[in-house]
């Protein structure tokens, strides 16, 4: 993830990143984004829930989507303590299908949400031990969800209560 992350930093930063977004069923891709990385969590750590209909589809590059997902697992994983659960959920509200990322970690003081996105910044001086990163994957993943016209939001009620992460995508129609 880190080398892909700096590779996608400098690609975005130096020409410009050409995404190409077109409808993707998002239940099924979520599905298989889990199962592609149930070898890091165990069947029990992770859950999903499906607040929309089966077919619904967004507007989404699939490589750049996979890759926002990959960040926010990582990071779920990373600050989630010794027991991480993830749930993912899938909902619509008016014209956007929302796709979100929930742990169970440290979270974060609900004025620092926007924080946690600009380049290079952590909200604790504290890394995981022997979890490094760049941070950039979470300011990468919401250029790359604004690059396919969607949006990434973060909040948490506090620290020591989890985090969640919305990504907005437009509908298909």
């Amino acid at each position: 993830m880190l080398a892909e992350n700096l590779l996608v930093g400098q690609r975005i930063e130096r020409q410009g990143l050409g995404l190409h977004a077109r409808p993707i069923k998002l239940a099924r891709f979520v599905r298989e984004f889990i199962e592609e990385h149930r070898i890091i969590l165990p069947d029990e750590n992770i859950s999903l829930q499906l607040n929309c209909p089966e077919d619904t589809a967004a507007l989404a590059d699939p490589d750049a989507l996979r890759v926002i997902l990959e960040n926010l697992t990582d990071n779920a994983l990373k600050y989630g303590g010794d027991n991480p659960h993830l749930t993912y959920a899938l909902s619509l509200v008016d014209s956007h299908a929302l796709v979100s990322v929930s742990d169970t970690g440290i979270g974060f003081a609900p004025g620092q949400a926007e924080l946690i996105f600009d380049a290079y910044q952590r909200l604790t001086s504290e890394e995981p031990k022997g979890k490094h990163g760049t941070g950039m994957g979470l300011h990468l993943s919401r250029q790359l969800a604004g690059k396919m016209g969607g949006s990434l939001n973060a909040s948490s009620e506090g620290e020591g209560k989890g985090a969640s992460f919305i990504i907005s995508l437009k509908v298909a129609r």
